[in-house]
């Protein structure tokens, strides 16, 4: 990896183009001024109670080494203020100080979704990922922490499965003369994203869809 870079994608197992199974981020002491220079980078992640929290890293970090990142966009800023996003539907976050250089790395069992290029198929996916979750808390009005609880627990293949799940039934409902090319593509996406899976065999057994797995209980 060419870590000048500021932030390095890795391709998934599943070998589709938009799922990639790590995500490095170099958060420098000085701008290289050759890449993207991240200054800092903002996760959620689980905390001390179990709840998701937001945390933001800089370089030189004096924190704990270990998190367990929950679903959410990852943002990194640079000193020009311009940013980069991705999106995870959580993982494991490990941190390293190395002189000038401190190496964030986030990997995941669900693929980590590249949104630099806005406006494309995968973030408009993502758009929808998260209506679906605001909607399941929104069930949860009286009980906003058990629903942040629930969320956090969750391993990151079965969200991103459920997920997958809800939006091919959504996408079913749609008539076809009510169908734009973003439906049809997003579509296409999801089937290819759950054949992937299927193929290699990483769909979970007894598949909830999202709404189902997030239910309050």
């Amino acid at each position: 990896m060419d870590i000048e870079l500021g932030y390095h994608f890795y391709p998934s197992e599943i070998g589709h183009p938009m799922a990639h199974s790590r995500l490095d981020i170099s958060l420098f002491a000085h701008p290289t001024q050759r890449h993207y220079d991240p200054e800092r980078a903002d996760f959620r992640v689980m905390g001390l109670d179990g709840g998701r929290e937001h945390l933001t890293l800089a370089h030189n970090w004096h924190g704990p080494r270990d998190y367990r990142v929950c679903a959410g966009r990852i943002l990194l800023h640079d000193r020009k203020g311009k940013l980069v996003e991705a999106f995870s539907f959580g993982g494991k976050l490990t941190i390293i100080n190395q002189d000038d250089l401190t190496l964030c790395t986030l990997t995941s069992t669900a693929p980590i979704l590249n949104l630099v290029t806005s406006q494309t198929a995968v973030t408009r996916l993502v758009s929808e990922f998260e209506a679906l979750l605001a909607r399941q808390e929104a069930a949860w009005v009286h009980h906003p922490f058990a629903f942040q609880k629930k969320l956090a627990s969750l391993e990151p293949d079965r969200l991103f499965a459920a997920g997958l799940l809800s939006m091919s039934h959504a996408y079913a409902e749609i008539p076809p003369n009510a169908r734009n090319g973003n439906i049809r593509e997003e579509d296409h996406i999801v089937h290819e994203l759950i054949a992937a899976l299927k193929k290699h065999s990483l769909w979970p057994a007894d598949l909830q869809n999202l709404e189902t797995l997030l239910a309050e209980s």
